[in-house]
């Protein structure tokens, strides 16, 4: 297993956890685009969160995700960063996905990069 593939795995395997609600949904949808690149399944994962915001631990959810920022994997950060919060921050300034869902439970590190990806864009991400 190359070491993309061991990255997007362990972040699908942490984002996975705690959404016992959603694992038929997810394990469909992985196998729907098992023939993707890897890093686009990530962001399919996220995008089952935001079509399913009822059934989403959004704490948990980015309890997990600052979990996986701790680390200094560069490569495991920047599939975290553009796959996972880049993906989340499109959603909601796309009105997919309601700002208060991810605003009350965002963690710090998660929350800063949003804020800076926002000013590299000259954007402002609704609820940030």
């Amino acid at each position: 297993m190359n070491n993309q593939r061991k990255i997007t795995a362990l972040i699908v395997a942490k984002l996975r956890e705690g959404q016992d609600s959603l694992t038929d949904n997810i394990e469909q949808r992985l196998r729907e685009v098992s023939s993707f690149p890897d890093r686009v399944q990530v962001q399919f994962i996220v995008s089952i969160f935001a079509k399913n915001p009822s059934e989403t631990d959004w704490k948990v959810l980015f309890e997990n995700i600052e979990s996986l920022l701790l680390t200094t994997d560069e490569d495991q950060l920047e599939v975290i960063y553009q796959d996972v919060l880049e993906t989340l921050s499109n959603l909601i300034c796309n009105q997919v996905l309601a700002p208060h869902l991810v605003t009350s439970v965002i963690g710090p590190r998660s929350r800063k990069y949003i804020e800076d990806y926002d000013k590299l864009l000259g954007s402002k991400t609704p609820g940030f």
